[in-house]
């Protein structure tokens, strides 16, 4: 009888101890990652999922998050580009004057996906040409994460301040003044399209405006004459190729049309209260 009470008991003592080993292989790790600190006058940074390079570099191996800065109190003309799949990124006090787009998500073929946080006073302006503020591509996904900082962000010509870009050197077979998908759950947003018909948030000129969603923050968005504030380009030629705006919170305020011909407009129907527009021109479902 004491044998079998023993055999019972060591059985009992084994079963106790894997089931704290699975408890505890099964805890996730929430070490926060590394995190780097970069200087945007010191040259053009480029982030992918190895790592990064600024200036003429090599790349530097980092699995961590990126703060990025420009120090001085003149903007710099310097750029980011990100073609990580999965990038955390936060712009601290950031100011651009480019011939370029400011930030990139590299083009329709890296499929970044970029978590972007704002810290202090951040301003990027496209100065010349066709570009985007942030050149978000299609197959790309840019969501600014809940955070207490400001944007204010420019397009050149006929790119979108947020989204698409002008066709000038772009890779054959894509088409860079569609918008890929953007999403606002915080911050201070004040995107402006170019001059030339670019949306302040979607689609170049012709462009889809992609997938937009903003579930929190202020977002203002403003065209200039001929564009869509938020949304694809009026121009637009495959209206089947239109894009969708999705609100469900935030406080939204469009300076030129909300969405147009194409565009799918969806969301609670108390969000239809927060937003602010000139004109709806999406076909609106869900308000």
């Amino acid at each position: 009888m004491r044998g079998k009470g023993r055999k019972r008991k060591n059985f009992a003592d084994i079963l106790l101890i894997a089931a704290f080993l699975a408890a505890f292989w099964s805890v996730p790790s929430y070490a926060e990652p590394d995190e780097k600190e970069l200087d945007l006058a010191k040259g053009d940074i480029v982030i992918t999922s190895a790592g990064y390079s600024q200036g003429e570099g090599e790349e530097v191996p980092h699995q961590g998050s990126y703060v990025i800065t420009s120090s001085g109190t003149k903007p710099v003309s310097h750029t980011i580009t990100i073609q990580s799949d999965l990038a955390d990124v936060t712009l601290k006090d950031v100011k651009v004057s480019s011939k370029e787009s400011p930030v990139s998500l590299g083009s329709s073929q890296d499929h970044a996906m970029v978590r972007l946080r704002l810290d202090g006073t951040n301003i990027l302006q496209s100065t010349e040409g066709d570009h985007a503020g942030i050149y978000v591509p299609e197959g790309a996904f840019l969501v600014f994460e809940e955070s207490v900082g400001s944007l204010s962000v420019t397009g050149s010509g006929t790119g979108a301040g947020i989204g698409g870009t002008g066709r000038v050197g772009a890779l054959e077979g894509t088409s860079p003044e569609n918008c890929g998908s953007v999403t606002f759950h915080g911050g201070i947003i004040t995107a402006t399209g170019g001059s030339g018909g670019g949306s302040g948030i979607g689609g170049a000129v012709k462009g889809s405006g992609g997938n937009i969603e903003i579930t929190g923050g202020s977002v203002t968005a403003s065209a200039s004459t001929g564009g869509t504030g938020m949304g694809s380009s009026p121009l637009l030629e495959d209206k089947e190729t239109a894009g969708t705006i999705h609100i469900i919170g935030g406080t939204v305020k469009v300076n030129g049309s909300l969405g147009a011909s194409g565009d799918v407009l969806t969301g609670a129907e108390e969000a239809a209260s927060w937003v602010e527009a000139d004109q709806m021109k999406a076909r609106i479902s869900g308000f």
